[in-house]
């Protein structure tokens, strides 16, 4: 595969990244604090490698960018997906195809939702499922609503969540409530576990 370079994106005249995932700075000329014109020669840029952080996320590479004395450190994934791959769908995340978040290779990466994205590491073994993301694990749960007489019954407080539109830590603090009286409601409806 050739290698090519393509300005990044907001630091356009200032940075390049390529299909291969290095980032490099250009050739450019500024002004300094004494008004002078200084030419500054461009190079490749080195990457700071993050730790496994406490949701046990693997390292990424990232690099610091400069513009109007103001610095952004930027994961090279994002640089290299935002210049080469199309995203008509507007999805949010890079996924890294192979697993391995230190390979940015444009043939690696492709856009992704974030469930897109979560899945794809279920699937190749990165994560493995808790609680709250596998049914069959959980508890099933009822949400009444005493008022209408409308029932929802659903295989686990996270899904029961999503379709009340609320966060699953207030469907299963409700339903555990509940265990003993039957009064706490969430969105008018009497939550308890099956």
């Amino acid at each position: 595969m050739n290698e090519l370079w393509k300005a990044v994106k907001g630091y356009e005249g200032l940075y390049e990244v390529s299909n291969t995932g290095k980032v490099r700075s250009i050739d450019r000329t500024i002004i300094g604090k004494d008004g002078k014109a200084k030419k500054i020669k461009g190079k490749e840029l080195f990457f700071t490698v993050s730790k496994l952080d406490e949701k046990a996320h693997l390292p990424r590479a990232s690099v610091q960018l400069w513009k109007n004395n103001n610095s952004k450190l930027v994961l090279v994934h994002r640089l290299v997906a935002l210049a080469f791959i199309p995203n008509p769908q507007n999805k949010e995340t890079v996924n890294h195809i192979d697993g391995n978040p230190l390979n940015n290779n444009v043939g690696n990466l492709e856009w992704a939702t974030y469930s897109e994205n979560n899945l794809h590491a279920y699937k190749i073994g990165l994560h493995s499922p808790s609680r709250n993301m596998n049914p069959s694990n959980s508890r099933k749960v009822l949400a009444y609503n005493p008022e209408t007489g409308e029932e929802i019954e659903r295989d686990s407080c996270a899904q029961l969540a999503r379709e009340l539109g609320v966060c699953h830590q207030i469907i299963s603090t409700t339903a555990k409530k509940n265990e003993d009286v039957e009064i706490f409601k969430v969105k008018g409806y009497i939550v308890q576990y099956l």
